[in-house]
């Protein structure tokens, strides 16, 4: 990563953190006693990838709520709640697993798969430099959204004042959003968000109990002449 590629991230992942960090205690219900919380250094792919090998039977409302409370709406629309800022949560790939959900909340900036959502960074004659996502634009000019709709509304660049512009290898999710949730919540969340919303996805359904095994003096009956 170069010198000015990383100044980006740090400042506009920094100045969006504020906006979209999940807030400290604002847990939905009462952990598990094996939930863990996250190392100092934050929540890796590795420490929390064996919670999601299996997801049925998760608290999916409670992954819908901690879904509003991590702020993920602010961004990202769900059942027609939610703005959009980000992609539907609903309309997600299905080959779209719960581990690739999972990196995409952990590493942010590994990859941006839509073009509506690539940062723009631009420069103006006066020597200001702006950046954020670019929501619609004419010959005239340029409208830019810089943070989520809850903190600012957009702001219009008159081309005849742009003096540079160019798009940055960084998303507007700032990284660490998990890092106030425990184990057992964020796969509460995963499992909301692989259900794409639906409480009756089979991501989420309890696991069928176990067919019983039949007792000796009835595997005895059944074999008798």
């Amino acid at each position: 990563m170069n010198e000015a590629r990383r100044r980006s991230k740090l400042r506009y992942g920094a100045c969006l953190a504020g906006a979209l960090v999940v807030a400290a205690g604002a847990k939905a219900q009462e952990t598990k006693p094996d939930a863990r919380r996250p190392p100092a250094t934050g929540w890796k792919l590795a420490d929390l990838a064996e919670g999601l090998r299996d997801l049925r039977g998760r608290d999916y409302e409670r992954g819908k709520t901690l879904f509003a409370k991590a702020r993920c709406v602010q961004c990202h629309p769900a059942n027609d709640v939610g703005k959009e800022f980000g992609p539907d949560l609903t309309k997600l790939d299905p080959r779209f697993q719960p581990i690739d959900i999972l990196r995409d909340i952990l590493e942010p900036s590994r990859r941006i798969a839509d073009a509506r959502y690539d940062v723009w960074s631009f420069e103006t004659r006066d020597g200001r430099e702006l950046a954020g996502l670019v929501m619609s634009e004419t010959f005239a000019s340029v409208k830019l959204m810089q943070q989520p709709p809850a903190q600012s509304p957009p702001i219009v660049l008159e081309r005849k004042n742009i003096e540079s512009r160019r798009m940055l290898l960084v998303s507007m999710m700032p990284e660490r959003l998990l890092d106030e949730l425990t184990s057992e919540e964020i796969a509460d969340l995963v499992a909301y968000v692989a259900a794409r919303g639906d409480p009756s996805d089979p991501v989420v359904q309890p696991p069928e109990p176990p067919t019983p095994e039949p007792k000796a003096d009835e595997v005895g009956e059944s074999t008798s002449p």
